[in-house]
């Protein structure tokens, strides 16, 4: 199965450390396409390098993980091309953090659910795999 998982990057590195754990975890269940959201440091790329990667991994993703607890730009214009690919996405946000936005977790296409610790986030993912 090929994974695809959005998170800040540029607006905010506060869930690095749990990207990295839930990268890691995702890893059991198939291949993360785009690990480096994990990184420690965000390399600069030039923007069209970037689109033109990422757009070619959403592409080719069996589903998608986003976690919208820190508001993007760019993990919202991910989240628009998923849906219109219509690739099974679960949508995280953290509940210990401020509400995210209302248009993500309407969307219909999406299973939107929300955690409070890490082990809830992770048995979130490992029922959203199982029910595909």
């Amino acid at each position: 199965m090929k994974i695809y998982f959005c998170g800040s990057m540029t607006g905010s590195r506060e869930k690095q450390e749990n990207y990295e754990q839930i990268i890691g975890y995702l890893k059991s269940f198939g291949t993360i396409l785009n690990e480096f959201v994990a990184d420690k440091v965000v390399k600069d790329y030039e923007p069209s390098v970037v689109f033109k990667r990422d757009y070619s991994n959403m592409n080719s993703a069996d589903i998608c993980i986003a976690d919208i607890s820190i508001p993007s730009t760019g993990v919202g214009f991910e989240l628009g091309i998923m849906y219109s690919l219509n690739v099974k996405t679960l949508v995280l946000y953290d509940e210990n953090m401020k509400l995210p936005s209302s248009l993500p977790r309407g969307a219909d296409k999406f299973v939107v659910k929300s955690y409070k610790t890490i082990e809830e986030e992770k048995e979130i993912i490992k029922n959203f795999i199982e029910n595909l």
